[in-house]
């Protein structure tokens, strides 16, 4: 059996095919927002007059709300939908990757990277939750694979992308470039 026969039966409807779409853009979002931010540090640091281990605060921001609101999230998840929370989240990133890319100082850009996190934990507490709610248990193993590789690849292609813009137009539109991706996934 060919690895595409595989998984031709888990997108078999467009409600499954829609969940995927948006699970793995969302994991994608989630992704490219913790990991490829850190190409941006020294440039940031240089920026805001201050040193790339200040400047790693960026990233232990959005890390340390992600991680400590996580349980929470799928809590809300379980009271008032996991779909709804989970809308919620993207919206609440991609609303805090708005106000990061417009930041005047950096004591704002921690501040947003924390909404960012926040969002975050809303998508990552209730994704697993609403696959879980697509797919029967013989094909949520399958179903799992996809968003996490969406995101994997999310993650190499921030990567170069976000070189890219450093390199060629500044940190703020690596923020921006989340915009598409929240309302993709929406």
């Amino acid at each position: 059996m060919s690895m595409l026969t595989t998984y031709k039966d888990v997108v078999n409807t467009p409600v499954r095919r829609q969940a995927l779409v948006g699970l793995t853009v969302a994991y994608s979002l989630v992704q490219v927002a913790s990991f490829p931010v850190a190409l941006a540090l020294p440039t940031i640091a240089n920026d805001f007059l201050i040193d790339v281990e200040t400047a790693s605060w960026i990233m232990i921001a959005e890390l340390l709300v992600l991680g400590s609101t996580v349980f929470l999230a799928a809590k809300l998840g379980d009271r008032h939908g996991h779909n709804r929370v989970f809308f919620v989240g993207i919206v609440i990133s991609t609303f805090g990757a708005i106000l990061a890319g417009l930041s005047q100082d950096f004591t704002q850009l921690v501040l947003f990277r924390g909404v960012q996190g926040l969002g975050a934990a809303l998508i990552m507490g209730n994704a697993n939750a609403i696959l879980a709610n697509y797919f029967p248990p013989d094909e949520r193993g399958r179903a799992f694979a996809i968003p996490i590789t969406g995101a994997r690849m999310g993650t190499f292609i921030g990567l170069i992308l976000f070189a890219v813009f450093l390199q060629f137009v500044g940190w703020r539109v690596m923020f921006y470039s989340f915009i598409p991706l929240g309302f993709f996934a929406l």
